[in-house]
C-alpha cells in the first residue's frame, strides 16, 4: 500500500515539474535561482521570476542586478531604482545610481550629487555630496569638496570633512589620512 502512495506522489510531482518547466522556453537566459527567484532575459530586457515562472519584477528593464539577498537594482533608460525580492518598488526608477537600504536609509544619486532617502522615499540627507557610503555603526562616510567626513542618520555632519582619505567605521574606529599621515579615529573625531 505504501508503494502505491509513493508512485502516486512521484507521478504527481513529475507532472507538476513538467508543467512548471514550460515557462523556461519564454526567455533567452535564466540565471540560477537564489532565495526562490531568478533574473531572466528576453530580447535585451530583464525580469525577475519565481520557480513557477511568475514575473515578480516585470520584463521591462535594461539591466537587473541582485544587490544582496533582499534587493534588486534595476536600470531603465540610464535611470536606476530598487525592488525587494517580493517585487515591491522601494526606490523609484529615476536616479543616476541607488544603493540598498541599511537601517532604513539608502544612498541615491541625482544631478551628479549623492544624498540619502528613507523607506518612505523622503530625502533625509540632501543631494550635496560627491560620495556617500552606506550607514556603518551609526555614521555615514561622505566626501564633499575632495575631503571626507561623517554624518549621522539624520544627515547632520558629526565629523567635519577634513580628511584626504577615510574608511567607514568598523569596530568603533575608522582609518583616516591627512597630508599622507594615517590615523585611527573614534566616533568623536581625533
Amino acid at each position: 500500500m505504501k508503494w502505491n502512495y509513493l508512485w502516486i506522489f512521484l507521478y504527481c510531482f513529475v507532472c507538476e515539474v513538467q508543467g512548471q518547466n514550460n515557462w523556461y522556453s519564454n526567455y533567452n537566459y535564466i540565471e540560477s535561482f537564489n532565495e526562490g527567484v531568478a533574473i531572466v532575459r528576453k530580447n535585451n530586457k530583464c525580469a525577475v521570476v519565481d520557480f513557477k515562472g511568475k514575473e515578480i519584477i516585470p520584463l521591462e528593464y535594461d539591466e537587473i542586478k541582485r544587490i544582496d539577498r533582499k534587493f534588486f537594482k534595476v536600470r531603465k533608460n540610464s535611470r536606476y531604482g530598487l525592488f525587494d525580492k517580493e517585487g515591491k518598488l522601494l526606490i523609484d526608477v529615476n536616479y543616476e545610481d541607488v544603493g540598498n537600504f541599511v537601517d532604513g536609509l539608502a544612498t541615491v544619486k541625482r544631478n551628479g550629487k549623492y544624498g540619502m532617502i528613507n523607506e518612505s522615499k523622503n530625502n533625509v540627507v540632501p543631494f550635496q555630496y560627491d560620495y556617500i557610503d552606506k550607514l556603518s555603526e551609526g555614521l555615514i562616510l561622505f566626501k564633499k569638496n575632495y575631503k571626507y567626513g561623517y554624518l549621522n542618520k539624520k544627515g547632520k555632519e558629526i565629523i567635519p570633512p577634513i580628511y584626504d582619505r577615510a574608511t567607514p567605521f568598523k569596530l568603533r574606529c575608522a582609518i583616516v589620512t591627512i597630508n599622507n599621515c594615517e590615523f585611527k579615529i573614534e566616533k568623536k573625531g581625533w
